[in-house]
C-alpha cells in the first residue's frame, strides 16, 4: 500500500495475513529515498486487527514471530512487564490524553498501551506493546519520529 498526499508518497507498505498465527504483519517504508531510490524500513507492526485481506500471504514464512526476548501475541501484560521492566510510559486507551503511535494507526477504543523508549537520546527506536482484556493484541517496533 502507498499513502499519499497529492502526488508526494508519504508511506509505503507491504501488508500480510499470516494464516498460520492468525495475525496481520505491516511493514512500513520511509517517505525519504536515499541515494539510490531507496526506502529505509522504519516500523513493523504485528496484531490481530484486520488490515488487508486474507489473501496478502507472504511467500516466505517469517518464522516465529516472536521478540527477541520470547513475548508474543497472545501474551499477558505481566509477561511483558517481567521481561523488559517498567514500560517508559503506559497509556489507558480512552482515559489518557498521551500519544499512541498503535492507537492512532489502530484507532483503538479501550485497553492498556505500554510504551517502551530507548535509554540514548538520540535513538528515536521505540516498541509499544497494545493490550485488549484478552492479551497482547498489537505490537509495533519503530525508528521514526
Amino acid at each position: 500500500q502507498v499513502k499519499k498526499v497529492g502526488n508526494k508518497i508519504l508511506t509505503k507498505e507491504n501488508i500480510y495475513y499470516v494464516p498460520s498465527e492468525g495475525i496481520w504483519v505491516a511493514i512500513r517504508f520511509s517517505h525519504v529515498l536515499d541515494e539510490n531510490l531507496e526506502r529505509d524500513m522504519e516500523e513493523i507492526l504485528v496484531t490481530k486487527q484486520k488490515l488487508c485481506d486474507k489473501v496478502f500471504k507472504p511467500t516466505k514464512s517469517f518464522g516465529p514471530l516472536v521478540t527477541s526476548r520470547g513475548v508474543r501475541i497472545g501474551d499477558s501484560i505481566d509477561k511483558v512487564i517481567k521481561t523488559y521492566g517498567a514500560p517508559s510510559v503506559s497509556i489507558e486507551v480512552g482515559r489518557d490524553k498521551i500519544f499512541s503511535a498503535l492507537d492512532e494507526d489502530l484507532k483503538l477504543k479501550k485497553g492498556r498501551v505500554l510504551r517502551y523508549l530507548s535509554n540514548r537520546p538520540d535513538d528515536l527506536l521505540f516498541a509499544e506493546f497494545y493490550f485488549d482484556e484478552r492479551g497482547l493484541h498489537s505490537l509495533l517496533i519503530s525508528i521514526s519520529e
